[in-house]
């Protein structure tokens, strides 16, 4: 079904153009496709709400998107408007989407604004501050990247997926309740600006493996990591006691990394580089959009050993042992370990 984009009043000849579809104006609906014109501007709650369509296309010309305007249909395929700020509540909940594109015009994630989907494959606009609660709860995403402005991941965000990792940037400041709960998580990266984590936030994962950034750790719920005795922690030197104090105790070992000191910046952005090792150097590989301005090699007592302003760095003088890289660039620096 098209929808159009002016009607006229056969009485008077007067046309008008059509700029808003209702609140509920489809609700339950028997419509299995809908093309929606350039002349829409905003598409109200419950608008499509329990109708059967499979897939949606919303024009750029769309500036907002009411609560529960999409949810419960068949839909596979969703399209949403570059110019839309927030994803409101529900609004594509209880559906079959496997794969979203969440633009950068987005600020906000509503709450259960994808929950109940088969999603494997989501991308999340750089802007994106705010994932609310049970924003992506129960689908099959096995991999994420969470942006660098977002600030708050609500209560079961992520629960009931197939994370295997997760990496938390610096940008984020509270981890809500079961946030990351019911997935296949072996390896959690938590940024250095976290004050609050949730209860049960990591539980029912497999986790062996804990970095926290954090210098000022928050406080930590005894059933945050569900069993903290399988998990090797890993965190910034000198930060020992102030991990006790915050409750991070009972883990299987407790080590202080300098690569943690070290990289102030953003705890994903290592993700996004290969090193490759050769007998005579180092080079580093990364996306495109990143520049890579410095290398540092750093032994593992901290010293600044060498220095490179290419995208490789030297190491024939470097005597046997771990080392540690830091990578400098446009978007902040990382750290990542090396054998040499």
């Amino acid at each position: 079904m098209a929808l159009p984009s002016s009607v006229t009043n056969d009485a008077n000849s007067t046309t008008y153009t059509v700029a808003s579809i209702g609140f509920g104006a489809f609700f339950g609906s028997s419509l299995t496709s809908v093309t929606i014109p350039n002349s829409i501007t905003s598409i109200g709650n419950n608008a499509f709400t329990n109708s059967k369509l499979e897939n949606i296309d919303i024009p750029d010309t769309v500036t907002s998107v009411g609560a529960y305007a999409f949810s419960d249909n068949s839909l596979k395929t969703a399209t949403i408007s570059n110019t839309i700020t927030s994803l409101e509540d529900h609004v594509f909940s209880n559906n079959d989407l496997t794969t979203i594109t969440i633009p950068n015009s987005i600020i906000s994630v509503g709450s259960n604004a994808f929950s109940f989907n088969a999603l494997t494959s989501v991308i999340i606009g750089d802007n994106v501050e705010l994932i609310d609660n049970n924003a992506f709860y129960n689908n099959k995403i096995a991999d994420i990247t969470i942006p660098s402005n977002v600030t708050s991941i609500g209560d079961n965000a992520f629960m009931g997926n197939e994370l295997k990792e997760i990496t938390i940037p610096n940008s984020v400041t509270s981890i809500g309740e079961s946030s990351f709960s019911e997935n296949y998580l072996t390896h959690v990266v938590l940024g250095s600006n976290l004050t609050f984590i949730g209860n049960e936030a990591f539980a029912d994962n497999l986790i062996t493996n804990v970095e926290s950034y954090s210098a000022n750790p928050p406080i930590l719920p005894s059933d945050a990591f569900n069993v903290n005795a399988a998990i090797d922690l890993f965190i910034p030197e000198g930060t020992t006691q102030k991990y006790e104090d915050a409750g991070w105790t009972g883990f299987k070992s407790v080590t202080e990394d300098p690569a943690l000191t070290l990289s102030t910046d953003s705890a994903s952005l290592k993700n996004e580089f290969t090193i490759i090792n050769t007998e005579n150097d180092i080079r580093v590989s990364g996306p495109k959009g990143i520049n890579v301005e410095e290398l540092l090699v750093f032994n593992i007592s901290g010293v600044n050993v060498s220095t490179s302003k290419q995208t490789f760095i030297e190491t024939t003088t470097l005597p046997h042992g771990v080392y540690l890289l830091q990578i400098v660039t446009n978007k902040g620096s990382a750290v990542k370990k090396f054998l040499k």
